[in-house]
């Protein structure tokens, strides 16, 4: 009976291995960084920079696999999930005027896509489930600096429309002060209790009342960029660090400029740039930061049919499939045929563990039933024995009185 509650055990565990396998799309850190055979460049940013913004971006995502993963409560570091077949590209919005009549700077910005992996967030800007994305901004290619957003705060400022949105782009990456995740952007900054996308929530810097966020990491400063779980650091093995030298650009690569949108200005009433006017989406209506042409936030064209999106920038498209929200990776499917495998065997194994306990349970059934039944011939027996001890003793009396 040991033995068999040890292999039930056993093929639990592996078991739960093959399914947090299958639960996350590992990174190709070959990906990293990387850009396709046509690459389009941000306003702001000239040709001569592309090898630089794609040596920052390289520089993040070695930064970024070294900090916790939220979804798995620090349990292990986090995982960006696979590149969308963009690689490197531009994403530029488009010039807005509010309703105020304050008229918003078309956003622009390098930036790399990843879907997947362990960032806590839907599905948003017709990327899939745990979208997160690594851009520089001008202003951060001057700093030396790339930013990542992830988990709540990327699922809340897609949400919101990304580069069209009154957030603008961020300033700086996702820091900590206790539990509560911060990142600031052009005008404000997002706030989150342990990084959760329903517990996110922006402040403006011209409301009234604003207070400024706490200071960034660093001399005399109580934030940090990593939440402390509270949990020993996971093992390093299966972490894919990239090189953050990049090679020059190949011969035959078509470099395009990818201009701002056509200006946009809301109409008395109607709701701002990734808002609507109850909150939440209607059917039949085009999503967050998406019109009704498909033109989505990012000026590039996003089209949605059944569990495939297509997106395209510029010349660049590409086609990608999601099965419950993760991007059907060669990797992903191996994954989920181990795991399924893994849970057949598992079945088969509680079969024959319900088997063996039934079979059990009726030997031991008629072994208790079978003294039972043989105990009144047994009385009978017993009753029996005085007899015949009473006959074998009166057979010599009857042999000596003939």
């Amino acid at each position: 009976m040991k033995k068999i509650a040890s292999l039930f055990l056993a093929l639990i565990m592996v078991f739960s291995i093959c399914a947090f396998n299958a639960s996350a799309s590992i990174t190709n850190a070959n990906d990293v960084g990387a850009v396709g055979d046509e690459i389009s460049l941000a306003p702001g940013f000239t040709e001569s920079q592309l090898k630089r913004v794609r040596q920052l971006i390289k520089e993040e995502y070695n930064r970024g696999i070294l900090t916790r993963s939220v979804k798995h409560k620090g349990k292990a570091w986090f995982d960006y999930g696979n590149s969308t077949g963009e690689y490197v590209h531009a994403w530029v919005g488009s010039e807005r005027t509010t309703g105020e009549g304050v008229t918003l700077a078309a956003a622009a910005c390098m930036n790399q896509d990843f879907t997947g992996g362990y960032s806590d967030s839907l599905e948003v800007l017709g990327q899939g489930a745990n979208w997160c994305c690594i851009l520089v901004t001008p202003e951060s290619l001057a700093k030396g600096e790339a930013y990542t957003v992830r988990d709540g705060i990327a699922n809340k400022w897609g949400s919101e429309g990304g580069t069209n949105s009154f957030w603008g782009l961020p300033t700086s990456n996702q820091y900590w002060v206790g539990s509560t995740c911060y990142q600031q952007f052009e005008r404000g900054y997002a706030v989150s209790e342990k990084a959760q996308l329903i517990f996110t929530e922006f402040y403006a810097a011209d409301e009234e009342g604003y207070v400024p966020p706490p200071a960034l990491p660093g001399p005399g400063s109580n934030s940090s960029y990593d939440y402390d779980w509270g949990e020993p650091d996971p093992p390093k093995d299966g972490i894919q660090t990239t090189d953050p030298t990049v090679p020059d650009l190949p011969g035959g690569v078509t470099i395009t400029v990818k201009k701002p949108e056509a200006p946009t200005q809301p109409q008395d009433g109607q709701p701002q740039d990734g808002e609507h006017q109850d909150g939440q989406p209607q059917d039949g209506q085009p999503q967050d930061g998406e019109n009704q042409t498909g033109e989505g936030a990012t000026g590039e064209v996003v089209s949605k049919a059944g569990n495939a999106s297509s997106k395209k920038s510029g010349a660049v498209t590409t086609t990608t499939t999601y099965f419950l929200g993760m991007e059907l990776t060669p990797e992903l499917q191996r994954n989920l045929i181990i795991g399924g495998i893994a849970l057949a065997v598992l079945i088969i194994a509680i079969v024959v563990v319900i088997i063996v306990l039934v079979k059990k349970k009726k030997a031991k059934a008629a072994a208790a039933e079978t003294p039972a039944e043989n105990a009144p011939a047994d009385e009978a027996a017993a009753e029996e024995a005085p007899k015949d001890e009473a006959a074998a003793e009166e057979a010599p009396k009857d042999e000596e009185n003939k």
